[in-house]
């Protein structure tokens, strides 16, 4: 059982202090015994509370109640820790639509006072008996112990049983009587009806008119599976999971399984890796696609660091396996274009069209709306923002886009090389085949611009081999590798989106999240503290083209 963290006031305004006058909370969390969730919790909650104490002051004698302005029912519970305020707004207006709880909170901290403010009037009780915990302030209006949360409250927090505080206080004696034999090994107690059993699950809570959430809710800290029940569980998991073959297929792997053109894929083989799965494999081609859920690919809650995603696939290629990530959101966002390379990389489309590349009339700088829609069509990145780019046409219809740029101070030298050039770009329409083009596309900018070097980065999700693949095929000399980078992921914004780092720069989130900046923290730091995480990339290939002068 976890015990629960009980910190004095004084303890918490000196962690906030702390907070306030700079000091990150991953230093908080070097600094005290508490964990980075419940500091930032902590802070989000004293923050709230001082606001919330302004405009819902306590009176002592009192409690604050709820009174709904429609229906004049009390909720004693007026800052709705149980939902009891959402559960009886979505029965008194049906047609109300219920933000998320991230909205919710948000509304709540920045105005100081409740989301469902607007419904409610906040009246004072006299408070008629209640009673108090003799070894802190923890008191519960509970006095006939119907709940048994004075019992677990004694043993979460004080790590005092029944029995030794009755020895010190012989006049509780009554008071637990109702429980003094409840410890039934092997089996947790439901504390509405009393009844013993293995495992308090939804079955047994409908007939008290509960779910598990709202049960764990009303009765915090309280066991719902017992330890016998749930060393079995664990078991049948290792059982199951570790030893047996796992073949489940997620809805993604599915989507992808559905989209792509008669091809066998085996699901979740663990044979190649020694146990570490690879989600989508074909044998005869040797070839594994993994399906990346943001948010359990994601660096805190999903636990994969930068080199995970990078291992996995340098581990495939010693076996001569190309192993292509795809993440969640670009089979929600881009799902056309990455069936499109599925079915290009395993040689499976049978829409294609094939057209040699002799055939194509090639030109300089696509009219720049053509170019944003062909590259957000048929290019997984999208558009970008360079300012040269060469276009192939057949039959006067745009098949393929190579793009160039000498702006981007890649070296961040003042005296950048303006000949120096970056191939940003090279996409083929969907569902197209066009032999050479990318040679001839490349010959044109070389003739016209003359550049000195042009160099490119390979993204290695999708160019798993360094020394096979079209950079080495138009003649690039492979550089180095790029260590991973990384995004910004958070659900409660946008479930099916990564953000680019770029956006977030520590100069930039002064304006964006001015309670949680300070100069002393670093950029990471503050993501964390407004609830983001990071997913990482495999890292990518750069590749370099010396041109001699006098080529083409």
């Amino acid at each position: 059982m976890i015990k629960k963290i009980n910190l004095s006031q004084q303890e918490k305004e000196e962690i906030y202090n702390k907070y306030k006058g700079g000091v990150s909370m991953r230093k908080l969390e070097e600094q005290y015994p508490y964990s980075f969730t419940f500091i930032q919790k902590l802070v989000k909650s004293f923050e709230f509370e001082d606001n919330l104490n302004k405009n819902y002051p306590q009176k002592d004698g009192y409690y604050i109640v709820a009174i709904c302005k429609k229906t004049n029912i009390i909720i004693d519970d007026y800052k709705n820790t149980s939902g009891a305020i959402t559960n009886h707004l979505k029965s008194t207006y049906p047609d109300i639509i219920i933000e998320s709880n991230y909205k919710r909170k948000s509304k709540e901290y920045k105005t100081g006072k409740f989301w469902y403010d607007e419904y409610f009037l906040f009246d004072y009780v006299l408070i008629k008996k209640i009673k108090k915990c003799e070894y802190c302030d923890w008191t519960t209006t509970d006095v006939n112990n119907k709940s048994g949360a004075y019992e677990k409250h004694l043993k979460t927090i004080h790590n005092i049983s029944i029995e030794n505080h009755i020895k010190q206080y012989p006049s509780d004696e009554s008071y637990f009587k109702k429980y003094e034999d409840t410890s039934e090994i092997g089996l947790v107690e439901c504390k509405v009806c009393g009844k013993k059993l293995k495992i308090i699950n939804e079955k047994h809570l409908n007939k008290h008119g509960l779910t598990v959430r709202e049960y764990k809710i009303k009765y915090e800290h309280i066991n719902i599976v017992s330890d016998d029940f749930l060393d079995k569980m664990k078991l049948q998991y290792e059982k199951c999971l570790k030893i047996q073959p796992f073949t489940r297929i997620s809805k993604l792997e599915k989507k992808i399984i559905e989209n792509v053109n008669d091809v066998a894929f085996e699901s979740s083989n663990r044979t190649i890796l020694n146990g570490m799965e690879i989600d989508l494999y074909v044998e005869d081609k040797k070839i594994g696609f993994e399906i990346n859920g943001c948010l359990f690919h994601s660096e805190i809650f999903g636990k994969k660091d930068r080199n995970y995603h990078l291992n996995k696939t340098m581990k495939c290629l010693e076996k001569n396996i190309y192993l292509y990530h795809i993440f969640e959101d670009e089979l929600y966002y881009k799902s056309e274009i990455v069936y499109s390379k599925i079915n290009h990389i395993l040689n499976k489309n049978k829409t294609i069209k094939k057209i040699h590349g002799r055939k194509c009339e090639i030109g300089v700088n696509l009219n720049n709306n053509i170019k944003k829609t062909f590259l957000n069509n048929n290019h997984i990145q999208g558009n970008d923002k360079s300012n040269i780019n060469i276009y192939a046409t057949f039959e006067d219809e745009v098949v393929a886009v190579m793009c160039f740029n000498n702006n981007r101070n890649m070296n961040k030298a003042k005296n950048h090389n303006k000949n120096i050039y970056e191939l940003t770009r090279f996409c083929v329409k969907r569902d197209y085949i066009v032999n050479g083009i990318a040679s001839k596309m490349l010959k044109l900018f070389i003739r016209n611009f003359q550049p000195d070097k042009i160099i490119s980065f390979a993204d290695i999700r999708w160019t798993p081999n360094p020394s096979n693949n079209l950079y080495t095929k138009l003649g690039f000399q492979f550089d180095k590798q790029i260590k991973p980078d990384y995004t910004y992921y958070n659900p409660k914004i946008d479930p099916y989106n990564r953000f680019h780092k770029f956006n977030y720069g520590k100069n930039k989130l002064k304006n964006k999240f001015p309670l949680s900046y300070h100069e002393n923290k670093s950029e990471w730091e503050i993501m964390q503290e407004e609830g983001f995480d990071r997913i990482w990339d495999c890292g990518k290939y750069r590749y370099v083209l010396n041109i001699k002068k006098g080529e083409n």
